[in-house]
């Protein structure tokens, strides 16, 4: 695991007047299913993955950080496109490290591409936090789901509540875990 992470103040731009936010209709959703079906590939997508990384032994293992399930619903995120212009999307998150977000959505993005993502903080805060995808993998239909590198580490505790002895099932309504792998 990495070391610790640098305050807040240094790692996420807080949103001001000179920032624009979009209102969450100017963001499109692609992620076209139910929250109910939501949930349920999610929670899937965490089973699968524990079962992958029993398979692997710690040295085979190419994560820095622990990851903690990060499920708000939706999150704003503007790509900027590899061929020129923004595109403003409104994604479901799955998990958050101190490196990086991952989350689905319907369709397929450039690995390169960068990005600037709006994550709330347990305070209601929205912070703005740029980094880089580095991962796109097709799930199911036009499902993708999408790796983000951030370009500075955060604090996950800042956007999760962090409990190690907390090992209830992925869900809105539980507290994050700690995710194998």
């Amino acid at each position: 695991m990495r070391s610790a992470s640098l305050p807040v103040d240094e790692v996420v731009k807080k949103l001001d007047d000179r920032d624009r936010i979009m209102n969450r209709d100017e963001y499109r959703n692609t992620v076209r299913i139910s929250d109910d079906e939501r949930r349920r590939l999610l929670d899937e997508l965490d089973c699968l993955q524990a079962v992958a990384s029993e398979d692997v032994g710690p040295d085979d293992n190419r994560r820095q950080d622990d990851r903690f399930t990060y499920r708000p619903g939706h999150i704003s995120i503007a790509v900027e496109q590899p061929r020129g212009g923004t595109t403003f999307l409104s994604v479901s998150p799955r998990n958050i490290s101190a490196g990086g977000v991952a989350f689905l959505h319907g369709g397929f993005l450039y690995t390169g591409s960068r990005c600037t993502l709006h994550l709330g903080l347990q305070l209601e805060e929205t912070v703005k936090i740029a980094g880089e995808i580095v991962n796109c993998r097709h799930i199911q239909g036009l499902l993708h789901e999408v790796s983000v590198k951030f370009d500075r580490a955060i604090d996950p505790s800042l956007f999760v509540r962090i409990d190690e002895s907390q090992d209830a099932a992925p869900s809105e309504q539980a507290p994050p875990r700690k995710q194998a792998g």
